[in-house]
């Protein structure tokens, strides 16, 4: 192997290591090139030029001996003169007199600095742990991006929890790529090869530029001594030459070409080196990135500590493209992914029907970062995304695939429809693309929904009661696996749901996939789920508590997809019986309610206390608070008839539930008849009159009895009975002018055939005084006379009304006139009176013991003015 191929076997390298080298690196690689061939040309040129004649061109000059300048060649031989500037033109002295060392093996050290450099750019990917790294990440991870298995195709189609062949590439990427992003070895050799070869390059060119600018002389002076032969009578002499070296403006020539290519060796590998600090594109819009997080005070970017795997793809960016390599590093790197996945929150933009799905999106964050910076960083206008390409496998129909432009806003959506549901799990992948690359997108896993059951026109509920709740529905249409039942006790700060759709489209899964989850604003305390079978259409819930509301939710269920038409309502179970009911203090208008307070329950607000007439319709009905176990009833017609229903009440919010009632009766209290009075009376009878007993209806019967005694009569006592009415006359009184005492009893007999006796009403009342007879008129002096009545020892005055017929002498007059208690008649003195003027006289008898006033006697006089006589007209 000649020196050529020894270095076209460092220039050479394999495939896995041309593509991690950025520009410069290639250059370098033609730079070390040309600096070997003119290290190859320099040797090449000294080997053939001084191969037969030395490095020197000499002419003798002149020969010495003792000190005197011989003629010709003196005492040596004249056929030798050949041989003699042979020796001269390599001997060594001579060499010295012209070149210094480094000219002398200027070729040899061209090389071997060339040499040097290409061992020193080569040996960083030749260090085995380097290498190996290297090769298998272009081997499992570029190899398969760009020529063997896309990532897209593979994965995108394939579920790979199933696939072996996605398995081992999954574990064999996320190998690699956890090796390198721990590692940063070879971002530290790349960078420090580079700055070594600048300082070696530094070196060189000082070296080579220093010697290249000492000035040669073109003719020197050369002396060469010859020793004696004393054997042969050979004398000691000196040999004077001019010599001149051979191809010198050659040598030169190759040593500014190599400065050339020293000094541009050194500023490629400058590029290189400010190329992997300053301008790697990954790394530098993974930093951009980052900074605009921390200005919007967004979480950083978690990076990994070492620098190998993004300095990897910063090559490989630079020797493909950034998009390519963006497609590359979201399938390698889960940073990235989440950089360039669009933004999808499975609970609310996944939306699943029957027949359809509809997935909506926001911009990813790549997508936003490059809108938002295109302007201001001139070296990523040529990245964009240009459109999000949503497939979904299986593909049931043509419209399998959707490109939606990135232009359209922040929100984006596509739908797929007519598609066949039931059992079939569909793998919808969402993906942007970066120019003409497409990102690893986010995948989402569903089943279709099955249809739901329907609520019945009067609600899920169709019976309940203190420990069950009997449910009833209508089966869907269309197949499904089984109902799923949730059943929540929930508290009092639940929302309530009676306005509220009865379909939530809420997607739930613990390991984020697509189930559906139905408890959204419940604060559970107990939670039931039960799965039915899907031949059921009514079930009855057991061992639930008294008092207590739950929320009952029906779906059907496929797979792991709940249905979207979920049916769902809330009831309460009914309070206990209320214990120890009991009805006090029973008025008229009112009584009281007393029992012994329930257990207590959240919902529990209260009892409810029913009055029902007798004929079973309601009276009033009033909500007691919990605190209260009495209540008083009001507003209650007396003498009536009334069921008391007593019961528990649970509510929250809209919803009630009334427990089983228990059921006391009562009748309330009967007044007494009112206003006993005294409607007529004559000395013999008394005409009674009162009204009837309040609340009295056609729906009663009273019957009232009356009893009448005389105080100053012992053995006088009187008793009557009427039914329905409410007069009554006495008669047959044994003397007027009497006072009696009357009793009325009233007895009423309600519709529910309860008997009321009444307190009796009492009423003392006086027979009346017989009037006065025998009117008479007496002219000495003109008075009046009467007559009292027999009962003469009890009247004891006179009432005298009189008053005239004329209008303009109209006079009213009223005077009373007390009697003798020894005489039977009684006078009247009567005043001055008008001429001719008839006077009408009342004359009434009064017992001003009793309090009595008889019946009024009529009378006239009229006054004869001629005559000066009163007479009776």
């Amino acid at each position: 192997m000649n020196i050529d191929d020894i270095a076209k076997s460092w220039l050479l390298d394999p495939t896995s290591v041309k593509v991690f080298q950025h520009t410069s690196d290639v250059l370098v690689d033609y730079v070390s090139y040309l600096m070997v061939t003119v290290g190859v040309v320099a040797i090449s040129t000294r080997v053939l030029a001084t191969l037969n004649s030395g490095d020197l061109l000499c002419m003798l000059l002149s020969v010495e001996v003792d000190n005197q300048t011989v003629v010709d060649l003196g005492p040596y031989s004249a056929g030798g003169t050949i041989g003699i500037i042979n020796y001269a033109n390599s001997e060594r002295a001579c060499i010295r007199r012209l070149f210094s060392i480094f000219m002398e093996y200027l070729p040899f050290i061209l090389l071997l600095q060339t040499l040097t450099l290409i061992v020193v750019d080569k040996f960083s990917f030749k260090i085995p742990k380097v290498s190996r790294k290297v090769e298998r990440f272009h081997a499992h991870i570029v190899e398969n991006a760009f020529v063997g298995h896309d990532p897209d195709v593979a994965e995108d189609i394939t579920d790979p929890t199933t696939s072996t062949d996605a398995i081992c590439r999954l574990r064999q990427r996320r190998e690699i790529c956890a090796s390198l992003q721990e590692s940063s070895t070879i971002h530290h050799v790349y960078i420090g090869k580079n700055l070594f070869k600048i300082v070696l390059v530094a070196g060189l060119v000082a070296l080579n530029a220093s010697h290249g600018l000492l000035h040669i002389e073109d003719q020197v002076l050369c002396e060469v001594s010859v020793n004696d032969i004393p054997k042969i009578h050979l004398q000691q002499g000196t040999l004077h030459f001019q010599c001149r070296g051979q191809r010198v403006e050659f040598l030169f020539i190759c040593l500014w070409s190599q400065v050339f290519l020293l000094l541009l060796h050194g500023v490629l590998s400058l590029i290189a080196l400010l190329w992997s600090v300053e301008f790697r594109p990954v790394a530098k819009l993974l930093s951009k990135i980052d900074q605009d997080r921390q200005s919007l005070n967004q979480p950083q970017i978690v990076r990994s500590s070492g620098e190998d795997f993004l300095f990897l793809f910063d090559f490989l960016a630079h020797s493909y493209d950034l998009e390519s390599t963006l497609r590359v590093l979201t399938h390698s790197d889960e940073v990235f992914h989440a950089i360039c996945k669009p933004n999808l929150l499975l609970e609310h933009d996944v939306h699943v029907e029957e027949d359809k799905v509809e997935i909506k999106w926001r911009e990813a964050e790549i997508d936003h970062w490059l809108k938002n910076r295109k302007k201001s960083s001139s070296w990523m206008r040529n990245v964009t995304i240009d459109s999000y390409e949503v497939t979904i496998f299986p593909a049931e129909t043509v419209n399998h695939s959707q490109t939606i432009s990135s232009n359209t806003g922040s929100i984006y959506a596509a739908c797929f429809r007519d598609l066949s549901g039931g059992k079939t799990e569909y793998v919808i992948t969402i993906a942007c693309k970066v120019g003409s690359s497409r990102m690893k997108g986010e995948k989402v896993v569903t089943h279709l929904a099955p249809r739901g059951p329907e609520k019945p026109r009067n609600g899920m509920l169709k019976d309940h009661g203190p420990t069950h709740v009997d449910i009833q529905w209508v089966p869907p249409k269309g197949d499904f696996t089984k109902y799923v039942l949730l059943v929540d006790r929930i508290s009092v700060d639940v929302s309530p749901i009676r306005n509220a759709p009865d379909n939530p489209v809420v997607l739930r899964d613990a390991s984020a996939s697509s189930e559906r989850t139905i408890i959204d604003d419940v604060t559970q305390v107990n939670h039931f789920e039960y799965y039915l079978s899907s031949k059921l259409c009514e079930y009855c819930i057991h061992g639930l508590k008294p008092s207590e509301c739950y929320r009952i939710q029906l779906g059907t269920k496929t797979g792991r997809v709940l249905t979207r038409q979920f049916i769902r309502d809330d009831v309460i179970t009914q309070p206990n019986e209320v214990p120890g009911l009991e009805i006090l203090q029973i008025g008229h208008h009112s009584c009281l309610v007393q029992w012994n307070p329930l257990e207590s329950s959240p919902i529990l607000k209260g009892y409810q206390v029913e009055v029902l007439t007798h004929d079973g319709r309601e009276h009033r009905t009033v909500a007691v608070s919990k605190v209260q176990n009495t209540f008083k009833v009001t507003d209650l017609e007396p003498n009536s008839d009334y069921f008391i229903n007593l019961s528990g009440i649970s509510a929250l919010r809209d919803l009630k539930a009334i427990g089983h009632p228990v059921q006391e009766s009562m009748t309330t209290l009967a007044y007494p008849p009112t206003d006993l009075r005294v409607k007529d009376s004559t000395p013999v009878s008394i005409r009674l009159k009162w009204n009837a007993p309040l609340g009295l209806t056609g729906n009663h019967r009273a019957k009232y009895s009356l009893v009448v005694i005389s105080p100053s009569i012992p053995s006088f006592s009187l008793t009557r009975s009427i039914e329905g009415k409410t007069e009554m006359l006495i008669s047959k009184l044994p003397q007027p002018c009497h006072k009696y005492k009357v009793s009325l009893q009233t007895r009423i007999a309600t519709p529910n055939g309860n008997e009321l006796t009444c307190v009796a009403v009492e009423l003392w009342c006086c027979s009346l005084p017989r009037a006065p007879i025998k009117f008479s008129v007496t002219n000495s002096p003109p008075k009046i006379v009467f007559k009292a009545a027999r009962d003469r020892d009890l009247v004891d005055r006179c009432r005298i009304k009189w008053s005239c017929q004329e209008p303009e002498l109209e006079e009213n007059e009223e005077t009373m006139v007390d009697l003798d208690p020894v005489s039977e008649f009684g006078e009247f003195i009567l005043p001055n009176l008008s001429p001719d003027v008839t006077y009408h006289f009342l004359i009434s008898a009064i017992c001003s013991s009793l309090g009595v006033e008889s019946k009024a006697l009529p009378g006239k006089v009229v006054f004869n003015a001629s005559t000066n006589l009163v007479s009776i007209p």
